[in-house]
């Protein structure tokens, strides 16, 4: 953001959801405080009220500079750590148009970093694939106070991460459900259960399971008996927690 950007879009978007975007300095300023986890390319961040992606972007821009300095040379390895780079990066709003925007601004940061390197001769559909997939599942519309949609419905993260040989085993999470609960876990170790697990697979197929994701969408949304049955099985599955360690406390060590 440079220092002529609104740090407001209108008057009444303060007024009903108290939206102020944060300057570019600040966001500096408190990536600084944990410098050496924005420059690890693994390393897991939740924006919970992320507006267009301020946060996000300078996140993930930090983050592709490590890619670029480790994996520039090879295309497939590019692909794969910057991946990995763009799926380990959460974000929640209030606002659609807040989150469309931060979905284009990430997926644009790696796309024309991407081009630099390979030019657009190499450019890779299934990887651009992999990118949407990725960021629709991550950066979503919510509230994350009620910890639900517009709908009133919980709201889903997808946590991925690899299992070797360029295989991604990913899982789906209600986000409540990873919060640990002081009156039930106590001292022990907490340990979510997922509602959905996909086989691994290679990497750049990933997009594949987008037709997979409409269908756990509709369950999970839907009021027919199929959906009421799913919803059954998948809550009393995911209502037992196991413990929870303090060390994993943190929104940021979260998904760790």
């Amino acid at each position: 953001m440079t220092k002529d950007t609104k740090l407001i879009k209108s008057k009444s978007r303060v007024r009903d959801h108290w939206e102020v975007y944060t300057p570019e300095i600040i966001v500096e300023q408190m990536l600084n405080l944990v410098k050496n986890e924005t420059e690890r390319i693994e390393s897991k961040f939740l924006e919970p009220a992320c507006g267009t992606g301020n946060f996000l972007i300078k996140i993930l821009d930090k983050k592709l500079k490590e890619v670029e300095r480790k994996y520039k040379k090879i295309q497939s390895e590019f692909e794969f750590y910057s991946l990995l780079a763009i799926w380990s990066i959460y974000g929640i709003d209030l606002l659609a148009d807040n989150i469309q925007e931060a979905r284009s601004r990430l997926k644009k940061l790696i796309l024309n970093l991407h081009t630099k390197l390979f030019k657009k001769k190499n450019k890779n559909r299934e990887f651009e694939q992999v990118i949407r997939l990725i960021l629709k599942n991550n950066i979503i519309q919510g509230d994350a106070l009620t910890l639900k949609n517009a709908k009133e419905q919980p709201l889903l993260f997808s946590d991925w991460w690899s299992v070797g040989g360029y295989k991604i085993k990913r899982s789906t999470y209600i986000f409540e459900e990873l919060i640990p609960k002081w009156e039930i876990c106590k001292n022990k170790i907490f340990i979510p259960e997922p509602i959905n697990q996909y086989p691994p697979v290679y990497f750049l197929s990933l997009y594949k399971q987008a037709q997979d994701e409409i269908q756990l969408q509709s369950w999970c949304t839907g009021s027919d008996s199929k959906s009421q049955q799913w919803w059954s099985i998948h809550t009393t599955k995911i209502s037992k927690y196991h413990a929870w360690s303090p060390t994993k406390g943190t929104m940021v060590g979260l998904f760790n």
